[in-house]
């Protein structure tokens, strides 16, 4: 079976499945990832996808996933899970990658639903 669903004002997904569960969890995985339709800091639509890659000094690759707005230069980050699979990071984590939580238990939002301006200070 296969879908094809307007996610945002810019993006159109095709997903396939064998069953609608598996073709719900695509459109699921796919609205977390692309669903974003305007910055969280400026509220600007002029957003786009960018992708870096690269080796450190030890040898090993990275890659960055992000969104940036062409308005205010601000970056929502994507993490990358065990799974190979992207999410847009969220929630604030500690050195270690663990989520930080507030004193009754509750996962810290990064503000401006986790869209960042770079700050060289």
């Amino acid at each position: 079976m296969q879908v094809q669903q307007k996610i945002n004002s810019a993006t159109i997904v095709t997903v396939e499945g064998e069953t609608t569960s598996e073709v719900f969890q695509q459109l699921a995985k796919a609205f977390a990832v692309f669903g974003v339709g305007e910055c969280g800091a400026c509220e600007s639509k002029d957003i786009y996808p960018n992708f870096r890659s690269g080796i450190d000094k030890e040898g090993t690759a990275y890659s960055y996933h992000e969104m940036k707005c062409a308005s205010c230069y601000s970056t929502l980050s994507y993490g990358l899970g065990k799974d190979k699979e992207i999410y847009p990071k969220t929630f604030e984590v500690d050195k270690k990658g663990k989520q930080v939580k507030t004193d009754d238990g509750k996962p810290v939002r990064i503000e401006n639903k986790g869209w960042t301006k770079y700050s060289s200070s």
